[in-house]
């Protein structure tokens, strides 16, 4: 059940496509120049968690794909949208398209290039400083937000710094946590992420997005790939390519939300046919048993008695608030 919406920005050529790609799988346009996004990309990524079947001696159905090897997804909504260039507050290049554009999103990742390789403009260069890129975007937002009637002071931002990957990127990585802080930057490759997923999806290894290896299933075919490859798998055991612990980041610190899994039988963990754990719901921490109710329909929120907690099995009224993990059934007059 989607909740969220994550918004990429950044300026023009900084890999948000290609990261936005990675998260998703979508294929966009991707190219190395200036303003391959017009229209904003939207798509669906998972945040990933434990899944709570461990705590039972059968775990979840075969049958319910958004839990593997014990490692629950969880959908959000991610919207990459045009490079933002100085003076897009006040409309400059695709500035009131890009702002518009990110009006609805719940937080914001600024992508920016850590190699040093593109200017503020996008355009290739050598020794750029992303700190000043950063400091644009968030300089163009601060603006755009103050000039609304309606704020939205109170979006969370932190930072992707990708293409870390490329030889001498350490030096720039590190200059943006001095300038913005340890907790605020994730060092990150949109790029070989992309690639080890293509290569699962084509049978060649497999792979979990976040994982610190890989196994083998086949050899690719091409021999310049395949020394690709394995070059990939030396980097992500040393570093990872830390594009799941950005959708992470977004999901569980910054926005704060938390895991709840509603059920119909509190003793099985299961709905009415026998699946056990079959849905898990992604709700801001503070949440109610009647608020979780509402996500899962309205008529059921409306004909509400009480919830049971599943792992209790004591009765928990509307006001409930629920902790993180909690596996709720929710008794209603509606059917």
């Amino acid at each position: 059940m989607i909740v969220v919406i994550i918004g990429l920005v950044g300026a023009p050529n900084k890999g948000k496509s290609t990261l936005f790609s990675a998260m998703t799988l979508n294929e966009v346009q991707i190219a190395d120049y200036p303003f391959t996004t017009i229209n904003p990309n939207k798509g669906v990524a998972y945040a990933t968690k434990k899944c709570v079947h461990q705590e039972l001696r059968a775990g979840c159905s075969k049958k319910n794909p958004q839990c593997i090897d014990g490692t629950r997804l969880l959908p959000i909504n991610v919207t990459d949208v045009a490079g933002l260039v100085e003076g897009a507050a006040e409309g400059k290049g695709m500035g009131n398209q890009f702002m518009n554009d990110l009006a609805n999103a719940d937080c914001l990742i600024i992508v920016t290039d850590a190699s040093g390789r593109t200017d503020p403009s996008g355009s290739k260069t050598v020794g750029a400083d992303p700190v000043v890129d950063v400091r644009m975007v968030k300089q163009e937002i601060s603006k755009w937000i103050s000039s609304r009637t309606v704020q939205k002071s109170d979006k969370k931002v932190f930072i992707a710094a990708n293409k870390y990957d490329v030889a001498g990127s350490e030096k720039n990585v590190d200059a943006l946590k001095k300038e913005f802080g340890e907790d605020s930057v994730i060092g990150c490759s949109g790029a070989m992420e992309l690639a080890l997923r293509k290569a699962a999806k084509q049978g060649l290894i497999d792979y979990m997005p976040g994982a610190r290896d890989f196994k083998w299933l086949k050899e690719d075919p091409s021999k310049e790939r395949q020394e690709a490859l394995k070059y990939m798998q030396n980097f992500i055991r040393e570093k990872g390519t830390n594009v799941q612990e950005l959708l992470n980041k977004a999901a569980f610190e910054l926005l704060d939300l938390i895991v709840v899994y509603p059920v119909e039988d509190e003793n099985k963990w299961s709905d009415h046919s026998g699946n056990v754990l079959p849905d898990a719901v992604l709700l801001k921490r503070g949440s109610t048993a009647l608020q979780l109710a509402e996500k899962i329909h309205t008529d059921i929120a409306k004909g509400m008695l009480y919830a049971v907690n599943a792992r209790t099995k004591m009765r928990v009224s509307k006001d409930y608030v629920l902790k993180d993990n909690d596996v709720i059934k929710i008794v209603s007059t509606a059917k």
